[in-house]
Order: structure tokens, then C-alpha cells, then sequence
């Protein structure tokens, strides 16, 4: 997989699409250090998200998402995590629209 665009960075990235060949893209989480989250989403939930349409959780709880266990920058592992076993404590907050901070004027939704 290759990152794309990095929509969130605290200490790294939070928060970035990446895509694996042709229009697959997956909308990918830092839950903790040593792992991530990634979501295949289509190109339309991608653009709504970007534009602050699209609830982040909503994504995560509506599609089958990879757990990636990354090892210096190359996942080594890719675990399938079916939507039915993805549990509250690894979805992010309701609430989380993507907001691009390109003013001080724009109001985000966190």
C-alpha cells in the first residue's frame, strides 16, 4: 500500500488514505503505536468524507477493515477484522468529520 495524502498528524500520522492499485483506496486510523486500522472505501464515500460529509466512525462501522501491524514501514501483518468484531474501544468518537485546516476561518467538527 502507498500513502496518498496524510488528512491528520499528531507525534505521525493519525489519520491518511492510502490505495493499492487502480481506485482502491482505504481510509487508515492509528490506534495505537504499533498498529493501524484501514477501511477499503469507493471513491464516492472518499469524496464525501474529504468534503466533511462522511462521519469517520460510520465508515469504520459499516465495512470490513485490515488491522496492520507495521514493522519499519512495511506491514508484516494484515489481519481481517469483519465489521461485526470491530468493538467500541478500537472506533473512533461520533462526530469526526474531516475538516482540511487550509484557514483559521474554517470551523472544524472534531
Amino acid at each position: 500500500m502507498c500513502v496518498k495524502k496524510v488528512l491528520d498528524w499528531y507525534d505521525g500520522p493519525v489519520l491518511w488514505l492510502e490505495s493499492r492499485g487502480g481506485d482502491q483506496t482505504y481510509i487508515c486510523m492509528r490506534e495505537q503505536e504499533d498498529w493501524y486500522l484501514a477501511a477499503q472505501v469507493t471513491p464516492e464515500e472518499k469524496e464525501s468524507f474529504l468534503e466533511g460529509k462522511l462521519d469517520l466512525r460510520t465508515i469504520y462501522e459499516t465495512h470490513d477493515c485490515f488491522a496492520f501491524l507495521p514493522y519499519f514501514d512495511r506491514p508484516i501483518y494484515r489481519i481481517a477484522l469483519p465489521k461485526d468484531k470491530i468493538t467500541e474501544k478500537f472506533l473512533p468518537s461520533p462526530g469526526y468529520f474531516y475538516c482540511q485546516k487550509e484557514s483559521e476561518d474554517i470551523k472544524c467538527t472534531w
